[in-house]
């Protein structure tokens, strides 16, 4: 592999990778609102809100690019004191849209050509390991930043088809708690984070 195609690759990523967390989050999103009710926030990244908007029901914490990695951390919160399947079905819709986003990619791809299909190709294959690592039933390991020790979707889906209750995920990192508290509901599910693919 040529030295312009790897940092085309990165710089895909750096760019890509941010925009399929917000599509993943946005899915659990979109399903929170019409199956769990209520208000449903969308946090993105760590660091203090940059931006804040909202659209409908929807509120939006935008946290800006101050270091690439950092917009790959994605949260989505609504009220928990839905039914275990409503809130499943919110839970399953992050998975949902990476698999979206993987099969708009790759047929993007096949449709394309020169660099273009190369983009596409790459970003196909993040969004596939985004989906395959929210997906299996799993905790983060320790090496995953501030994804570490939490419940994957798959593994939070599980547990509330089950037991009726999601396992408890630890709290989020301050910066971001503080954020969601200032207009969260009282009682709030959070959805498992979208990874990258470099962290699966």
């Amino acid at each position: 592999m040529s030295i312009d195609a790897v940092i085309l690759i990165v710089v895909v990523l750096l760019v890509g990778v941010p925009l399929l967390t917000f599509v993943h989050e946005l899915g659990h999103a979109l399903v929170a609102v019409f199956a769990v009710g209520g208000r449903v926030t969308v946090i993105q990244g760590p660091d203090p809100a940059r931006a804040r908007f909202s659209v409908g029901r929807l509120d939006f914490r935008m946290h800006g690019l101050p270091l690439p990695h950092q917009t790959w951390i994605g949260w989505a919160h609504w009220d928990e004191s839905a039914r275990p399947r409503r809130q499943a079905l919110a839970l399953a819709g992050g998975p949902a849209a990476s698999l979206l986003s993987a099969a708009a990619c790759f047929t993007g791809a096949l449709a394309s050509g020169g660099t273009a299909r190369f983009i596409l190709f790459v970003l196909a294959g993040d969004a596939a390991a985004q989906l395959t690592s929210t997906s299996l039933p799993v905790r983060y390991p320790a090496f995953s930043g501030q994804y570490a020790g939490h419940a994957s979707d798959g593994f939070q889906v599980r547990q509330l088809l089950t037991v009726g209750v999601p396992h408890p995920d630890p709290a989020l990192p301050a910066p971001m708690l503080r954020d969601y508290a200032a207009t969260s509901e009282p009682a709030a599910r959070v959805a498992a984070p979208a990874p990258p693919a470099a962290r699966s």
